[in-house]
């Protein structure tokens, strides 16, 4: 059975406000959680390593391996600010370095 999505309005961020594209400024499509797939989603989302992105940027995420390794290393920089690097690889299972 498929989890129940969570909604937009409970998700939080402590990378950014979430109110424009972390990058380009321009107007969210949707919330981008910084590890994405079926288990790291919901420890994104736990994590509060969600991103705004507009458009071109979140297709850019899913599509563009260089660009998805930038946000991934966004949302460890913000993770390791209150964790280690061995939690954040016990957490998420890897070190996304390059």
């Amino acid at each position: 059975m498929k989890s129940a999505r969570i909604p937009d309005s409970k998700r939080f961020s402590i990378i950014h406000n979430m109110e424009d594209c972390y990058f380009c400024g321009g107007r969210p499509v949707e919330i981008h959680e910084c590890f994405h797939g079926t288990a790291n989603r919901q420890k994104s989302i736990k994590y509060g390593l969600c991103i705004g992105l507009c458009r071109m940027h979140h297709r850019a995420a899913h599509n563009n391996h260089s660009f998805d390794l930038v946000v991934k290393r966004l949302g460890k920089e913000a993770f390791l600010k209150d964790h280690t690097e061995e939690e954040f690889i016990r957490i998420f299972g890897r070190a996304y370095e390059t």
